[in-house]
């Protein structure tokens, strides 16, 4: 087995699309035959009738993509309908190895299997951390996690100097 050069190992561009034209620039770049990667995971919703609403980026704004071979050029990607630009770091075209990817991509499956033990689990909203309520009627305020279930977390709040226990989704909870 050799090692590979340069030009043999692919790699993950990053593409910036226009303000929430990702799937649109997704479908151009897949129609000029690039390799494209949207990674989307589940938008979690405040409310106790539903929990899922529908996908969204885990990247707002961004798209990987990768030429299908060695000679397609990266030069039609700038003019794609949906692309604002490929991102760079001065001259050099900003990329991501195939190892980086992957890992997204797995992040990215942990959260379409189990999108509330995901959100827990990288929150790391255990029994006893501290959180900060970051959506509804309540935000701004912190309490401590008393019980964690599937679906939602019990907080401890003090409100009018009394303790109370509320349930809230992981979505609007925060690690202070």
């Amino acid at each position: 087995m050799t090692a590979k050069t340069a030009s043999e190992i692919r790699v993950w561009y990053v593409a910036q699309t226009k303000p929430r034209h990702e799937h649109i620039a997704e479908l151009n770049l897949t129609r000029q035959r690039y390799e494209v990667i949207l990674p989307l995971i589940p938008r979690l919703r405040n409310t106790r009738t539903r929990l899922l609403e529908n996908e969204e980026p885990l990247f707002p704004g961004y798209i990987f993509f990768r030429p299908e071979h060695s000679e397609h050029s990266l030069w039609p990607v700038r003019s794609t309908v949906g692309v604002a630009r490929i991102v760079r770091f001065g001259l050099e075209y900003a990329h991501l190895r195939e190892s980086v990817m992957s890992d997204i991509m797995s992040f990215v499956q942990s959260h379409l299997s189990d999108p509330v033990e995901a959100t827990r689990r990288s929150k790391r909203l255990d029994i006893g951390a501290t959180v900060r309520v970051t959506g509804g009627p309540m935000v701004g305020l912190e309490g401590l996690v008393s019980k964690v279930a599937a679906d939602r977390i019990i907080v401890l709040i003090e409100i009018m100097g009394r303790e109370q226990k509320i349930a809230m989704s992981p979505a609007s909870l925060e690690r202070a």
